[in-house]
């Protein structure tokens, strides 16, 4: 596999404190992307090309690499709150459901 795999601007960024979680690094890496994980546990990375090994706790160095890397698409105020209004009026509507739910079995058993 080559590069022409990997989208363009693509690649992996896993700050993980939590011991060897190299398997989706490997995979980005098969596919071309470049990769950025934590030492422990991917220390044996190191070696490939386009794997960038930091410490865990180095929070400069992910805020630069953040800096560096991440393009934050601009979202309208407008369609987030759309968004947001809709979930919770879903999230309403099934804890309705549920608590009619709860109603029927409670009239349903007596003790």
């Amino acid at each position: 596999m080559s590069n022409q795999n990997c989208p363009k601007n693509v690649g992996l960024i896993k700050p993980s404190c939590l011991g060897p979680t190299n398997l989706p690094p490997l995979e980005a890496l098969l596919y071309g992307c470049p990769v950025a994980v934590t030492k422990n546990g991917n220390a044996n990375l190191g070696n490939l090309p386009g794997a960038f090994i930091l410490e865990g706790n180095d929070v400069e160095t992910w805020a630069e690499l953040l800096g560096l890397v991440t393009i934050f698409p601009v979202m309208p105020v407008i369609e987030i709150g759309s968004c947001l209004e809709e979930v919770r009026t879903t999230n309403i509507d099934q804890i309705r459901q549920i608590f009619d739910e709860l109603r029927i079995v409670k009239g349903t058993y007596t003790l």
